[in-house]
């Protein structure tokens, strides 16, 4: 009798175990697929965005890319050195942000970051030549 008693137990809480797992596993994937991902700008769509609402350019590349050029009347938070990730919290959440960098990754994450601090109207519009290249004026 002790020795099904023990056995019982023990699949009890091997059963609790489990379901627990396949719970807290099923939360982690739900969490995965629901995030919210910055929307990606062609060139195009950028113009086209600019020209109904206005929204404030940041350039996440390093100070030395940007001595190279930028898109005028673009804010140079360096991504990769912390300026970006410094002030964000100090930017205003109701305000459009659009972002660039060399090719559109760390714009990408920089995007995402402002997504999941809170703002809502960020958008990735990728990288500088593909700006350049598409009639942006671009500073020095």
């Amino acid at each position: 009798m002790r020795t099904s008693l023990y056995i019982c137990t023990k699949f009890s809480l091997f059963l609790m175990f489990f379901f627990n797992s396949v719970k807290h596993l099923f939360f982690r994937i739900q969490t995965f697929f629901l995030q919210k991902m910055a929307t990606r700008l062609t060139t195009d769509e950028f113009k086209t965005a600019l020209a109904t609402e206005k929204g404030v350019l940041i350039d996440v590349r390093s100070a030395s890319e940007v001595e190279a050029g930028y898109i005028d009347g673009a804010i140079n938070y360096d991504f990769n050195n912390g300026d970006f990730a410094n002030t964000i919290e100090s930017l205003d959440k109701s305000k459009t942000y659009y972002l660039y960098c060399r090719t559109g990754g760390r714009s990408g994450k920089s995007a995402d970051l402002l997504l999941q601090a809170g703002f809502a109207n960020v958008y990735n519009v990728g990288g500088f030549e593909e700006l350049e290249n598409a009639g942006f004026e671009v500073a020095y």
